[in-house]
This record gives structure tokens, C-alpha cells and sequence, in this order.
């Protein structure tokens, strides 16, 4: 299930992740990832990818760390740095980049050979539901929208 890399690659996401949110101490949220729709997908993707981040909140800059099944079905952790552009009332709208680990990219006809895929898009967050808009990989899928739900660690 797990392949030799994922192991430490898990443990430095998330001591990177720490290490670069030491405007806290402990992680302000989490969240959990349900699952994800490929929009005009040429290929079959796992759309159940269930998942769960950690979030230290630096102001309007929040990083992010954690761990889910991708959309090969294969685990992956990730680390992601958001800053939010927008927030009105219970909606915010944000930027964010990051990296995820896929330990078989066979599947994923990408014109670079390593496992890190990186991960740039926009996340719109309503009270405690998201969901992450990213582009598409070319002749794999336009767009991919991943959702889920967050809860405040308070």
C-alpha cells in the first residue's frame, strides 16, 4: 500500500510544514477531503479520495499539510501554501501552490518522470465546506475540483 518513499516523504512534509508555520504552535484547522470530479475526462479516475490536512494559519497565509487518496487510488502527501485574496462574511476565496507525492504516475501522462506533481489553483471555502479548482493535465482532463469540509481546532 504504502511504497518506500511515502513513509519519509510524509514525515518531511509535515516537519517542513511545521517547521515554516512557527507563527503557531499547534495546527488552527482540519480538514477532510471527500472527493474530486475530473472535468472532461479522457481517462477513468478514482473520484472517492478520501483525505485529511492540517492548517497553520499565519494571517492571511496558511499552510497546509496531510495526506489523501489520489485520483489513481494510490495514497499522497501533500504540503500546500494558500494566501487568501478574498473574504466576505462566511466566504473566502484563496490562491494556493503546493506539491504532492504520487507513488505511481504510470497512469498520469506527464512530460517530466518524477513523482512530486505540483498543485496550483484556487480554493473557495463557504462556512465549513471547500472546494479547490486546479487546471487539468492536457489530454487527461480540463479542470479538476476536489471538495470537502473544515473544521476550526479552536
Amino acid at each position: 500500500m504504502f511504497s518506500n518513499k511515502t513513509i519519509p516523504t510524509v514525515i518531511t512534509i509535515f516537519l517542513g510544514t511545521s517547521a515554516f508555520a512557527d507563527c503557531t504552535k499547534r495546527p488552527d484547522r482540519v480538514s477532510i477531503l471527500v472527493g474530486s470530479e475530473h472535468l472532461n475526462a479522457t481517462t477513468e479516475f478514482t473520484e472517492i479520495n478520501p483525505g485529511v490536512f492540517l492548517s497553520w494559519d499565519c494571517h492571511k497565509t496558511m499552510f497546509t499539510a496531510g495526506i489523501y487518496k489520489n485520483s489513481l487510488g494510490d495514497p499522497s502527501p501533500s504540503a500546500l501554501v494558500s494566501y487568501e485574496l478574498y473574504e466576505y462574511q462566511d466566504f473566502s476565496l484563496s490562491a494556493f501552490a503546493g506539491i504532492s507525492y504520487f507513488p505511481e504516475i504510470d497512469e498520469l501522462d506527464l512530460e517530466y518522470e518524477s513523482h512530486y506533481v505540483p498543485l496550483v489553483g484556487l480554493q473557495t471555502n463557504y462556512k465549513n465546506i471547500f472546494m479547490q479548482f486546479i487546471p487539468g493535465v492536457e489530454n487527461q482532463f480540463d479542470m479538476l475540483v476536489t471538495a470537502g469540509l473544515r473544521f476550526d481546532l479552536d
